[in-house]
């Protein structure tokens, strides 16, 4: 179902009959709906749809850190397509058919809590199965509260599969150990965390942490 904002010749967004209204850049495109096409895909539009995918897939893996960090960047969309698109600019180097992720610059919150300061992850030295993190706490930042809950993301371009820990410790702790999935093992990963206040209204930027080869 369409939508009509201010009357007959006002913005439309959503898909009514044959006709689709979208906001792009700024301004309100009403198109025919895009039919499909018998063509096979050239090697241009495969390396876009790949990269797109991806995008989509690893960065709402969390609809909450999104919504937080996302929801003032989403002037008629939803903070999840924003994340998206905001990834697509920032987080993806190379031109058509090479795009590839940029996987240091991809971004999964944006916010004003403070990061971590020397946040590192490594091969649990107890349990293989199991990431270790570790951090310190900025306590010249009055921002940086030890109440404050730290979550994980960790996404495998080989497998294209994601997993992480959502708010399940608190800043103060300074160390963090989870298993992972026996799938990652012997499989390089990339690592990102970010925080998110007691309250779930703020977020941080979400940090990468760096790439590891899992056990």
């Amino acid at each position: 179902m369409g939508k009509l904002f201010a009357g007959p010749w006002s913005d439309f967004q959503g898909k009514v009959g044959n006709n689709v209204g979208r906001y792009v850049k700024g301004v309100n495109v009403l198109a025919v709906k895009p039919h499909k096409s018998n063509k096979p895909a050239t090697a241009h539009q495969l390396n876009q749809q790949d990269v797109f995918g991806r995008i989509n897939s690893i960065v709402t893996h969390f609809d909450e850190p999104i919504e937080a960090g996302f929801r003032k960047r989403s002037f008629r969309k939803t903070a999840r397509i924003a994340a998206v698109e905001y990834n697509l600019e920032k987080a993806v180097t190379g031109i058509s058919p090479n795009r590839e992720i940029n996987y240091p610059m991809l971004t999964f919150s944006l916010g004003k809590l403070p990061g971590a300061q020397l946040l590192k992850v490594i091969n649990s030295l107890d349990d293989p199965d199991y990431l270790s993190f570790t951090w310190k706490k900025d306590i010249n930042d009055s921002l940086a509260k030890d109440t404050d809950v730290i979550s994980f993301m960790i996404h495998c371009p080989v497998l294209n599969r994601n997993t992480g820990l959502l708010k399940a410790f608190k800043r103060s702790e300074l160390k963090c150990d989870f298993p992972i999935p026996f799938i990652f093992s012997g499989q390089q990963i990339e690592c990102y965390a970010f925080f998110t206040a007691a309250d779930g209204n703020q977020v941080s930027d979400s940090q990468y942490v760096g790439t590891l080869l899992k056990a």
